[in-house]
């Protein structure tokens, strides 16, 4: 009998407030955000119920509310990893300039350090978006990998999508450009000018992962959208030709329904947690039936 090969499962901890802007709407970012109330209490018995340690990337503000700084110290207590997604989740993250985005990762870095009293070594880029700087700065402050590329061809009808949504600019580089569809399914070493191609630096990249062949996006976000039978479909195409699963959720699919809180159409927030709780389920049953997943630091550290 062949040993199940490891794979990582990741969780975008956006509060609310993140969404919100987003979308053109500000709100206090306060310890009253059902991403944190609500998503990642239910995200954490699921993953005790089913005995699996994962991946949360952490924005920077967020460690300056005290509640929400003492449950992301609960998480690393727990044994899952803390790694860094930003101080602000700025929009456009790929297209700031050079000392903003050094700014933005460094701030929250020393956040994440100073809470869990350990550096982070993996980063997500806020909309998938980042360039070279960006992975020439993780370099320079020790981190074993980045974790922003979306390998997928249809990044330009996912930005088309969010400009109709948001009546409003959406960063060229957001989401994905063309050539990240030929991206290995892979953990692999980064070349810095073509990260979709591999390279030799010590950084590695570990994309999100998205359907062999067809490169359409496979994470919890769209199997919301898809249900149940795209997801079973994706899993059984990506276990015959694809590479590392590196499945990725949001705090806010797994979120309470809030009264009077309209929050976009990304994360069904309106399905009610008894409802979604079995779909959730038969994700995480499914995924650890045929992969062992670890923390993406360990992923990383056993292909080293």
């Amino acid at each position: 009998m062949n040993e199940r090969p490891f794979g990582s499962i990741q969780l975008d901890l956006d509060g609310y407030w993140v969404l919100a802007d987003y979308f053109g709407k500000k709100v206090p970012n306060t310890d009253e955000d059902p991403a944190f109330v609500s998503g990642i209490p239910h995200y954490l018995d699921l993953l005790d119920q089913y005995q699996i340690k994962t991946t949360f990337f952490i924005v920077g503000q967020d460690l300056k509310i005290p509640a929400k700084r003492r449950l992301v110290q609960e998480i690393h207590r727990r044994g899952h990893e803390i790694a860094n997604h930003s101080m602000n989740h700025l929009c456009g993250f790929g297209q700031l300039p050079f000392e903003e985005k050094k700014e933005e990762i460094l701030q929250a870095h020393q956040l994440i350090q100073e809470a869990i009293g350990e550096p982070p070594i993996g980063f997500r880029a806020p909309g998938y978006d980042f360039d070279q700087e960006v992975l020439e700065i993780l370099e320079s402050l020790g981190y074993r990998y980045d974790s922003s590329l979306l390998p997928t061809y249809w990044g330009a009808i996912f930005r088309a999508f969010d400009r109709i949504v948001k009546k409003g600019p959406v960063s060229p580089t957001q989401y994905a450009l063309f050539p990240y569809g030929r991206a290995p399914l892979d953990l692999y070493p980064l070349d810095y000018q073509s990260p979709w191609k591999k390279g030799k630096r010590r950084l590695k990249e570990l994309p999100i992962s998205t359907l062999p062949i067809l490169r359409f996006p496979f994470h919890g976000t769209f199997a919301l959208k898809g249900k149940l039978p795209y997801f079973h479909f994706g899993l059984t195409l990506f276990r015959r030709y694809g590479g590392v699963l590196n499945y990725v959720f949001h705090a806010l699919e797994f979120a309470d329904p809030v009264p009077g809180l309209r929050i976009p159409h990304t994360v069904a927030n309106h399905i009610p947690w008894e409802k979604k709780k079995d779909f959730y389920a038969e994700i995480l049953s499914a995924i650890t039936r045929y992969y062992r997943i670890v923390p993406t630091r360990d992923l990383v550290r056993l292909r080293e």
